[in-house]
């Protein structure tokens, strides 16, 4: 059994079991990694508060059978204005690989409501993920810049073309 206490960044927050949770979060030392929470739906749950999606926190994780947190302190929160930036994050990285530079996208994010462009975050990440933006052109019509990002087809697109897609909301980013 060993513990670890690192910085983390909440990505996301399932229900496991009747009062358990699973929280996907991105840290320095493990990079994307799932970890379990015990009795996080009860009452009393005093963790259950720090490890809310889009929460900066703290936490103390126990390795044994998998990743557990033991203990978790929110130090800050981001804005919502980067939920549409999420998902990118989680399709660009793999579980238990450290990226440097993706953290230090991620840590450069400021507090509360201090996001004044949430597109130029989309932008970062897919820098440091290898799909630079400046260097990309529309797929379809080969115009630059493109304003959008397709997750699944890894596709740049402009504002014309957009429409022709034919993608779900949640799978274009807006950069």
């Amino acid at each position: 059994m060993t513990d670890y206490v690192t910085e983390a960044f909440v990505l996301k927050k399932e229900t496991w079991n009747e009062f358990d949770a699973r929280v996907m979060l991105y840290t320095p030392m493990f990079g994307k990694m799932w970890a379990k929470v015990k009795s996080s739906k009860k009452i009393l749950s005093r963790l259950n508060g720090h490890l809310e999606p889009l929460n900066k926190v703290m936490v103390r994780v126990v390795e044994k059978n998998g990743y557990h947190i033991v203990d978790a302190l929110r130090f800050g929160r981001v804005s919502p204005l980067i939920l549409n930036a999420l998902p990118l994050l989680d399709a660009l990285t793999h579980e238990d690989v450290p990226d440097a530079r993706m953290w230090g996208v991620i840590r450069s994010i400021p507090h509360d409501r201090d996001l004044l462009y949430p597109s130029l975050l989309a932008r970062k990440m897919l820098e440091v993920g290898g799909f630079a933006p400046l260097y990309a052109e529309c797929a379809i019509c080969k115009a630059k810049p493109p304003h959008y990002f397709m997750m699944h087809t890894t596709l740049f697109l402009c504002d014309s073309c957009i429409p022709y897609s034919q993608m779900m909301y949640d799978e274009v980013v807006s950069i």
